[in-house]
């Protein structure tokens, strides 16, 4: 687009000066910052919590062995006590 038509077109009565869109970038920046900051945030929180979860399931699966094991030391102990 050529000087004189981008004059006509994007020309205000205030001081005559020119608002293409191409010299405001900053309602673009805005924008995209906005995007990302939404887009980020759900990838982050699904991400938190599909590591929490797995970290539980692990948590609780290595608890409940643990536990296990100990009732199986314990009960072979009492056995052995007991003489059988």
């Amino acid at each position: 687009m050529d000087d004189a038509l981008r004059k006509k077109m994007f020309t205000f009565s205030r001081n005559d000066c020119s608002r293409s869109p191409e010299y405001a970038p900053g309602a673009g920046t805005v924008l995209g910052a906005v995007v990302d900051f939404g887009v980020g945030l759900v990838i982050g929180v699904s991400f938190d919590a599909a590591m929490l979860s797995i970290e539980e399931s692990q948590t609780r699966e290595d608890f409940k062995l643990e536990i296990l094991r100990s009732l199986s030391e314990a009960k072979a102990e009492h056995k052995q006590s007991l003489g059988l």
